[in-house]
């Protein structure tokens, strides 16, 4: 089997469903354990944000546990340092939030309103205000881990690891010697409606990220803008983009999925 079709196997049939095995496989090629790790939603999901507690300058990752809409609360994880040691917060303090979606960023403050232990610890917060918006591109921009065929100009494997109606990011196992501006051609099959679909991109090099991945350190990564595609590759890859930010954020899902 090659390098391609064992990338693409691993994405099409990993990406959604249980997460990436954490332990280490050396035997497997590094785009195969590219595709496991990106597959695993569950990490990779745009669900943590990041909290200042009052004046602090200090901001910590925290994951959103839920909300209710009612009341406009979110449910978070309680801040913590490195050592699981958790910040001291009380109740009725300010706290200054920061959150990325797929298109934007906000800005926002909240009020702590209750303190949990139980099952977890969590930090109830209330009255969001004072929310600044920033758009950070005009397309929204999906996780993925889509196995692909790139030529550039030489074929070669390659996995999406986010994808657009504009461009993407992709990982290879070999450099690629092009310089910004290059010409080049992405291939893939993604599956909708039980039906294997097949979208040629071409577009040309926007970025050489490099081995940006700690986690992957011999996988180098790469931007992409396409060209205009024609209607029927822009409607397709406009599937593709929704069907993947819906899974992303279906969380009730995800963790079914990994429970049974």
């Amino acid at each position: 089997m090659t390098d391609e079709a064992r990338s693409t196997r691993w994405a099409s049939g990993l990406e959604f469903g249980a997460p990436a095995s954490r332990t280490k496989e050396p035997d497997r090629p590094p785009l195969d354990r590219l595709a496991r790790s990106y597959a695993d939603m569950n990490r990779r999901a745009r669900l943590v944000l990041s909290l200042t507690p009052g004046t602090s300058q200090r901001a910590f990752s925290v994951s959103i546990l839920g909300m209710v809409r009612e009341r406009r609360c979110l449910l978070i994880s309680a801040p913590a340092n490195s050592d699981k040691s958790l910040i001291a917060l009380t109740r009725d303090s300010t706290v200054s939030c920061h959150w990325v979606n797929p298109m934007a960023a906000f800005d926002f403050t909240a009020t702590v309103a209750n303190l949990l232990f139980q099952p977890v610890p969590i930090v109830v917060l209330t009255e969001l205000g004072k929310i600044t918006k920033r758009s950070l591109r005009a397309q929204a921009r999906a996780l993925t881990a889509l196995g692909a065929s790139l030529r550039a100009p030489d074929p070669q494997p390659a996995i999406i690891t986010d994808l657009s109606l504009s461009g993407a990011r992709i990982g290879t196992a070999n450099e690629l010697k092009l310089n910004i501006g290059a010409p080049l051609e992405l291939t893939l099959r993604p599956r909708l409606i039980d039906r294997e679909m097949m979208l040629t991109l071409r577009g040309t090099l926007t970025h050489h990220l490099g081995r940006c991945d700690a986690e992957h350190p011999t996988i180098h990564f790469y931007g992409i803008q396409f060209d205009g595609p024609d209607e029927h590759s822009a409607l397709v890859l406009h599937t593709v983009i929704q069907e993947r930010l819906v899974m992303e954020l279906d969380f009730v899902s995800a963790l079914l999925e990994t429970s049974r």
